[in-house]
Parts: C-alpha cells; sequence; structure tokens
C-alpha cells in the first residue's frame, strides 16, 4: 500500500481529508514537500510533520531513506533541498518525504 501526495502546499489538507483510510490502510506516503506553498493554505511543515506523527508514521527522506524531521526544511540546511537525483534544489523548503508507519 502506497501513496504519493503532490499538491503544491495543500499536503495538510489532503491529509486531514484522508485519516480514515491511513487509519485503515497504514499505506507508506510519498509527500513532495513545498513548504513555501503551505502556508497559503494555513499550514506548515511543523503542521504537517506533526500530524503524521499523530498518525503514527516516521518521516524519512526519500533520497537516502536517513530520518528527517520538519527542521531540515530550515534555510541551513541543505540535506532536505536536494532532487531525487541528489543535485540541490533551487528553493528551501522543498523535499521528497516518505512517511513509514511505526514499526515497518
Amino acid at each position: 500500500k502506497y501513496i504519493k501526495i503532490d499538491v503544491e502546499g495543500a499536503e495538510t489538507d489532503v491529509i486531514q481529508g484522508a485519516t480514515g483510510l491511513i487509519d485503515r490502510l497504514k499505506p507508506t506516503i510519498q509527500i513532495e514537500v513545498h513548504g513555501m506553498y503551505l502556508p497559503a493554505f494555513g499550514s506548515s511543515i511543523g503542521e504537517l510533520f506533526s500530524l503524521m506523527a499523530s498518525l503514527g508514521y516516521e518521516a524519512l527522506n526519500a533520497v537516502d531513506m536517513s530520518s528527517t524531521s520538519a527542521a531540515d526544511f530550515s534555510e541551513d540546511t541543505r540535506s532536505a533541498a536536494l532532487g531525487l537525483d541528489g543535485s540541490p534544489m533551487r528553493y528551501k523548503g522543498y523535499g521528497q518525504v516518505l512517511f513509514r508507519p511505526l514499526g515497518r
């Protein structure tokens, strides 16, 4: 079970709308996080990561499968601003995050 979400800032809204499905199926969820657009939808990177944690998920950098957190999207961190090929992205606050149910 796998879900890919790429909604240019509406990530938190999508997760909130799918909590029943997520609770029932516990899929792995890959989210293309667009931190700079989240505020336009009344959300933030911190809120997205907190929501996923409350649903029982851990966050991994989808590029190298290392543990990641909302703090990794700050201005002074490069690891979360890498594309799938490992090259630097054009702006901070972007990243491919794999949310995996705890215990998997």
